[in-house]
Parts: structure tokens; sequence; C-alpha cells
């Protein structure tokens, strides 16, 4: 029997064969080759596909792998499921799903939720996109016809671009860059508005322009937003954000960087029940970054982040209480920047707002 070892992204396997040789791989495409030769209806167990996924959905990545390896009916359920759910990859492991989504298409429309961590800026050792390391990647996928959009190698940034032009039924993005790239228009080079996909979940760091309005326009489906910076109020067309863009919104998140105009805007006219509010260690008077007008009648949950291990206070709870009077869920989260980041999160309820302001009256 072969011992298989996933490594890297799904797409690539090592074996380590009877022969004892440590160094010895085996192309994906092969491996496969083998495991429908030995398929057999006693694997099947005589349960159908959708029952199969649904209990290998309580199952570890690592026993997904393991028991895709033993056949090929069970690949390509357990393919599915891995897929559907991309685990958070950072620059090395993003290199690695973009070309094996770019060199094996099918697998592009399997991703539903994917949550990336890019530095397009800081290069990669070893030049990850050169020919040498493309071709590495070219065997370990198991392709063997010639790849002929050589293009998009030029740069992290196109081949981003490609893959997810690929990933036409993804619902749930997360993109998150550097804090000294999130003023990079990579909305426009990562050509978001002509990917074919309705998301209803988009968590980002950059800012908020636009070219990012343009891409939210067309995204009638998203249901969450969550964004920390923006352009400036004069570089912004706020009539461009009129009833229809996102009209499916019912979940904004902001933070103290962001203009509360451009706030205001976003949570008219849109069924908006819970908020989400970043507050940054400098900040001590949140109020102001909490006033979001006549929508706070229809705001029933918020979840609020200090990163200041002295907040919150009674003072900022109040405030809490004063501009969304109508909470009946609050979550808080205390972030400890240190060598050995802390959070510590608290859930209250609204009887526990009225306790802690009727508290600070005493």
């Amino acid at each position: 029997m072969h011992d298989v070892n996933w490594i890297s992204y799904p797409g690539y396997v090592e074996v380590d064969t009877d022969s004892g040789d440590p160094s010895s791989k085996m192309p994906l495409s092969g491996l496969m080759k083998a495991f429908r030769r030995t398929t057999t209806s006693k694997s099947s167990c005589g349960l159908p596909d959708e029952l199969i996924e649904q209990i290998f959905l309580h199952c570890s990545r690592r026993d997904l792998f393991s028991v895709g390896s033993t056949c090929w009916r069970l690949f390509q359920i357990t393919k599915g499921i891995i897929y559907r759910h991309v685990d958070p990859v950072n620059n090395n492991r993003a290199i690695d799903l973009f070309l094996t989504i770019c060199l094996r298409k099918e697998l592009g429309p399997m991703v539903r939720q994917c949550e990336l961590s890019l530095a397009f800026k800081e290069k990669a050792p070893s030049s990850p996109l050169a020919e040498p390391y493309f071709d590495r990647r070219v065997q370990r996928v198991g392709a063997r016809a010639k790849f002929t959009h050589r293009e998009i190698l030029r740069d992290l940034g196109a081949l981003a671009a490609a893959a997810l032009a690929y990933m036409q039924n993804l619902t749930h993005l997360e993109l998150f860059f550097p804090n000294k790239e999130v003023q990079v228009d990579y909305v426009t080079r990562l050509q978001l508005q002509r990917c074919p996909f309705q998301l209803e979940t988009f968590h980002t760091n950059l800012r908020f322009d636009m070219a990012m309005l343009a891409f939210l326009q067309r995204q009638k489906a998203l249901k969450d937003l969550m964004f920390y910076t923006s352009a400036p109020l004069s570089a912004l067309d706020m009539a461009a954000i009129t009833p229809d863009c996102m009209p499916a919104l019912s979940s904004l998140g902001w933070s103290n960087q962001v203009p509360m105009d451009l706030v205001l805007a976003l949570v008219s006219h849109r069924p908006i029940h819970t908020v989400n509010v970043h507050f940054s260690s400098l900040v001590s008077d949140v109020s102001e970054f909490l006033d979001v007008g006549p929508a706070a009648d229809h705001i029933r949950t918020g979840n609020f982040t200090f990163r200041n291990d002295h907040h919150p206070d009674c003072s900022q709870l109040e405030a809490i209480y004063d501009h969304l009077p109508h909470l009946t869920g609050l979550g808080i989260a205390v972030v400890i920047l240190s060598p050995v980041s802390v959070i510590y999160s608290f859930l209250f309820s609204s009887a526990d707002l009225y306790h802690c302001r009727t508290f600070s009256e005493i």
C-alpha cells in the first residue's frame, strides 16, 4: 500500500512507495487512474452520494484526504467538500490554490467560500511565478496538457484575477492585504467587476472607493459587507449609492476610519439589522461612529471590537445604548495587541445594557 500524504493544496499528493524511496512522487492524475481500476461496489456501501457527503461534513480535512485516497467515488465526494470551503490561505498557499484552479478549471465552480490573505508587494522566495516554479506545480497537479495562458504568470495579481474568474459559484469572500497595501486599487487589478460570482458575504480591508462601489453595485445577493477604510468623501460620488445597490444587505461593518456620511448612505434604504464596528486603540468617544440616523430603529444586533484593554467602559456602553436602543443582542471583543495577541469576547443582552446604564447613573 502507498502511504499517501496530501501536501500543499489538494491536487497534488506525495507518495512514499513500497521501494522505500521517500523522494518518490506520483502525480495525482496517475494515482487517480489507479483508484479507478481498484474501485469496487463494496466501497460505495450502498449509500447515496448526498448522504455520504452529509456524513463527511463532520470530518476533519486530514480525515477527508485519507478517505478520498481510498477510491475514485469517495475522492469525487471529498473533493467537492474540500473545495467548497477553502481553508484560509496566505501568499504561498494562495499561489498553489490559484495555479491548481487555473490548471484544473473544473475545480473553480466548486469553490463557495474563500479567505485570502495576500501581499502582492512582498516578493515570495525564489520568484514563485517563474517558469521552473510553475512547471513543478504543473507536475504536482498532474496536468499534462500544454498551458497556453502564460500571461497570468507575470505576477500574483494576474494569477489571482484569472483564478477568481473561474470561481463562478463563490458566495463568501474574505480578502485582506497588509495595511501598507490597502490604498492600492486592487479591485481593478483583480478585475473583480468582471468576476461572474454573486457574493453573499464580502469582508475586506481594501479601501471603499468608486471602483469598489462599481463592484458592489453588481452584487445583488450581498447580505454581509465589512470594510475598514475608504477614500476621502471628496473622491466618492455619494449619489451613486442608490437604493438598488446591494438591496439584500442586512449586515454592515465599518471602523472608525470610515466617514459616517458613507455609513449613513449605506444603511439607508437597506434591510440592515446587524452592525459590526471596529474601534482603534486611540478612540475613547465612540458615539460619533455609531450615529446611523433613522436606521437605528431596525438594528437588533451589534458587534463591537475594541483594541484597548481599558475599553469598553460604562460611558462607551451607554453610548451604544443611546444610539442603538433597540438592540436585542450585543457582542464585544477586546483585542490586546501584544507579542501574543489576546482576544476577550463578551456577549450581552439588551437587559445588560439597561443595567449598565442604570449603574452609571447611581
